[in-house]
Formats: C-alpha cells, structure tokens, sequence
C-alpha cells in the first residue's frame, strides 16, 4: 500500500485519529501487506508526531534526501524498489525528485511524490509532467496532493494522482476511492479505479424552464423530488476521463446535496422574486423529511435559488 501524503489534515491528527490509523496498520501487518508513506504539505515531518508506534510493515520515508526501499516476492526475490521523500516542512519548495535515482534492470521502479504538478507554484515541489517522464528509471509515478482521481499519463512511465477514499466537503464532489495497479516490468502498469466513497457529494442543479405547471411551492417541490428519485437510481458516473469505465458493484449509502435552482419562468415573478430566502428554508426542510430516511439517502446540504 502507497500513502502519497497527507495522511492527516492539519486540524484532524487527533488521538482519536491517530488511534484509528494505528490499528488499521496493524490489520494490514497481520496480512503481510507493507505500507510506504511520504509525509505532504499538510502532515510534514517537522510536524509529525506520531502519538501511537506504527508497526514495522509501515516505512515512513525520510525527508531530507530520497530513500528506497525494495520488496520481494515470495522467493525472496527484489519484485519492486520504491523511492520517495517527505516534505520537510508544509512549504515545501525542493525539486527532491530530481535525486530520484533507480537501477534500470528489469524490477518494477515506483516513484512516490507529493505535488501539484505545476511548474508555477513556489510551493508543493513544483514540476512538470515532462520532467517526470525524463526520469526514465521510474515506471510508476505515484502521486499525491491533488484529491481528484486521474491518470495524468497512461504509458511509461505511468503517472496518477489516485485522489482521496473519501470526500469531506462540496470542493470534493463525486465518486472517491483508490488505485489497485497491477504491473510487471518491463510492461506498462495497468490502473484500475475502485470506488470506496459511501458518501457522494453533489450539486445538482434543477431549472424552472420548459416545465409546464409550475404555479407554486408545491409544484417545485414536486420538481425537486423527482430529480432525487432520478438521482438515486441513476449510476454514478467516474470522477474523471482518464479512468477506465470498468463494471463495479458499487452504490453509495447515501449523496449530500447541494440543490441550485435555476432558470427562467413564471414561478420567478410570481413566487420566488424576494421570498428566495425563506423558500430555500422551506424547501430544505422538506427535502430532508422527505428523504433522508431512504436507501440511498439524499441529505440536502442547501438549497440555492437563482431563477430569473
């Protein structure tokens, strides 16, 4: 398993939480599965402070120069190296993948690098697609930092930003989860997307046009609920293009919607114009009566008006 960073938010390394992580790290050892982490801008080194021991199938990569480490297959034979380095402090502005330095012998070469990919930003080891892919030794580019799903290059050496197994808010919306990647050099690795999200969070947008009958609260009432029936029965879509369209058995328990409404009518003039407030009250209301308690549920977040 490969953590790209930020394995805690700032404000959320709680005993609690680190408690969790521990435990989990310990489930994962009784299965003989390692686990390599590179600390990110929100849980640097300097700030890290592990408040329960993690196990010793957990490797934590240093922070002041690449480390690698190798795993074996069952023969005892090298089956992968990965490289990696941990931020040093939350502003972190070294090019440290620039040392990432790997034999090219026929075994499966991980890179591990928390960035925004952006060339422009003085912070979050600024690099372009193009300098990781002169970096000819690595055959996989495991990153993180940004919590949108991709695969920013599909041949080799492949690079993939795998997101977050779980939104937290509506500047994370739609479907979370992780990469499994299956790879046997000199082959290119095969990405494989499998959703882990049990809550979605969307905006969706409902517009007052080209409905006929919409005289009242009623009616958009009406309105709203038949577009979470559609919802809930519609299947989610993947967070992003480059991921494959593979068949999974997944439904979320439930979606946190935030509803716009939108367009122009009649019902604006008539119903809407200046009571936007106090029916955006009423209607969240209502949505979460009507269906919270159903599977999936939709818990309305808000609801936003915005006709004409």
């Amino acid at each position: 398993m490969l953590i790209s960073g930020d394995v805690y938010d700032h404000d959320s390394r709680s005993v609690a939480a680190n408690s969790f992580f521990a435990e989990q790290m310990e489930r994962l050892k009784g299965k003989n599965i390692p686990v390599f982490i590179i600390y990110g801008n929100h849980d640097p080194i300097s700030e890290n402070i592990e408040l329960f021991k993690l196990p010793d199938n957990v490797k934590v990569f240093d922070s002041a120069a690449p480390e690698t480490f190798e795993v074996t297959d069952k023969r005892g034979r090298t089956a992968a190296r990965i490289i990696g380095q941990s931020y040093r402090t939350a502003a972190e502005t070294r090019k440290m993948y620039q040392n990432y330095s790997l034999p090219d012998d026929g075994v499966l070469n991980i890179g591990m690098l928390h960035t925004a990919l952006n060339t422009s930003a003085n912070i979050h080891v600024p690099c372009s697609l193009e300098e990781l892919k002169r970096i000819s030794s690595i055959h996989y580019w495991a990153l993180g930092h940004i919590h949108k799903p991709q695969i920013i290059n599909k041949s080799l050496p492949v690079i993939a930003f795998p997101g977050i197994p779980q939104g937290r808010d509506m500047g994370e919306q739609g479907l979370r989860g992780f990469f499994l990647v299956e790879a046997e050099h000199p082959s290119t690795p095969e990405v494989h997307f499998i959703p882990t999200s049990p809550i979605i969070w969307i905006v969706k947008e409902v517009s007052i046009e080209s409905c006929d009958g919409l005289e009242d609260i009623d009616n958009l009432e009406e309105l709203i609920l038949n577009a979470g029936n559609e919802l809930k029965e519609s299947t989610v879509p993947l967070p992003h293009s480059s991921l494959k369209s593979n068949s999974f058995n997944f439904s979320p328990d439930g979606y946190i919607v935030r509803w716009v409404i939108t367009g122009r009518g009649a019902l604006h003039e008539r119903v809407l114009e200046g009571r936007e407030e106090e029916t955006a009250a009423h209607l969240e209301q209502v949505l979460r009566e009507n269906m919270d308690m159903q599977k999936p549920f939709l818990w309305t977040e808000s609801v936003r008006i915005n006709t004409r």
